[in-house]
């Protein structure tokens, strides 16, 4: 077995990448490693064996959160660290004692480019969930070597379920939201005025939310009519899956995304995306099912419409976009992903390292530092490099 470990800030929370990290330890070892995880935020005493939470605050200094990171690595040494995401990687890859590292990008986000430009040389191997993400890596690091780079297809594992019937107009558009319910990154601030345009439309709809956040209960106050707002909370195994396919369509108003779990998930299981044209994996997918199902990013209106458009559809159109939709996932579901994940791992650790120990300097004084002291200091060299570039 290898000796594997992942990186991630969270493990329980709704995300897409936290499902594809708790796919990997249930899975992984069926595949040839004994995998560790390591969990920078949470805290919780409840986690499995095998994943080590941090606890990490943003008042934690770095020294204490060297310590922690020290520990769990002292005690799992692993052949090969796997950072889903950038975040954290200047100072936890000088700790993490392994002689190969892999990066796997699951979606495009402010600051992707420049982290990849600062931290490119720390890995051995780079994957990406979609075309996007592994051109974003092609452009800020044109010198890292093609063969070493991995479209990774995100495993979807439906169960079986009957055979759902089409639309009918004598009932209810039934429009799901499957997301943390945030307004960073998911902007569910959008959503009161995305209702009030679809009112304006006309059609018998129903609002239901899968999932939790900080913003729910805001959004339980904003759309107080049970009848057509439903609120689920979080649901998972064959429970989330009945629920999430008794939807008619699904709803996305993010401001950016990678490839969404949650709308392949739904896809295969014959769910119709509407979604924004901000330019990540999901657009691909949307497209392919149903082009004018893709809106201009923030225009409510517009997505509305797109809406009004589906609940008058006629059933041949329902049949053509479902049947659409399960073809358009063909390559998630199974072990597509696992079987090209874990022979990418393999091949990197078979291959010499390419990776720098270059490491940025994060001892004394540095790391006394607290994480939001750190990210301040950061904020002003940000700001005094685009100065010097301007005044060079």
């Amino acid at each position: 077995m290898i000796k594997a470990t992942h990186c991630f800030p969270n493990f329980h929370s709704l995300g897409g990448v936290e499902a594809m990290l708790n796919l990997h330890y249930e899975v992984d070892a069926s595949f040839g490693f004994e995998s560790r995880f390591i969990v920078y935020y949470e805290k919780t005493t409840t986690f499995p064996k095998r994943v080590h939470p941090l606890g990490f605050v943003p008042e934690m200094k770095y020294a204490e959160a060297q310590r922690r990171v020290k520990s769990v690595v002292n005690e799992h040494p692993s052949q090969i660290t796997v950072y889903h995401g950038l975040w954290g990687v200047p100072w936890l890859a000088p700790l993490d004692s392994a002689k190969r590292r892999v990066l796997v990008i699951h979606g495009k986000h402010p600051g992707l480019e420049r982290l990849l430009v600062r931290n490119g040389h720390l890995f051995d191997g780079i994957a990406g969930t979609s075309d996007e993400v592994l051109e974003i890596s092609r452009r800020m690091l044109p010198d890292f070597p093609e063969d070493r780079r991995l479209y990774l297809p995100y495993a979807v594992h439906p169960p079986s379920l009957p055979t759902r019937e089409p639309f009918h107009p004598n009932r209810p558009l039934v429009i799901g939201f499957s997301s943390r319910l945030l307004v960073e990154q998911k902007r569910v601030d959008r959503l009161p005025q995305f209702i009030e345009e679809l009112d304006k439309t006309g059609i018998n709809y129903r609002f239901e939310f899968l999932g939790d956040g900080p913003d729910r209960g805001w959004l339980e106050q904003k759309f107080s009519d049970r009848k057509r707002f439903i609120f689920h909370g979080r649901q998972s195994g064959v429970d989330y899956w009945k629920r999430l396919a008794s939807w008619d369509c699904i709803f996305f108003c993010s401001d950016y995304e990678g490839t969404p779990i949650s709308m392949l998930e739904g896809l295969a299981v014959g769910v119709i995306p509407v979604f924004p044209r901000i330019g990540c994996g999901g657009d691909r997918y949307v497209g392919a099912v149903r082009p004018e199902s893709l809106y201009d990013p923030g225009n409510m209106e517009q997505a509305a419409a797109s809406f009004q458009t589906i609940a008058k559809s006629l059933p041949h159109d329902w049949v053509e976009w479902q049947t659409g939709a399960t073809r358009s996932v063909v390559d998630h579901v199974g072990d597509a992903y696992f079987r090209r994940f874990s022979g990418f791992l393999n091949e990197i650790i078979r291959r010499e390292p390419i990776s720098k120990s270059e490491f940025e300097w994060r001892g004394f004084p540095l790391n006394q530092l607290t994480f939001n002291g750190a990210n301040r200091v950061d904020k002003w060299r940000g700001i005094i490099r685009k100065w010097m570039g301007r005044t060079n």
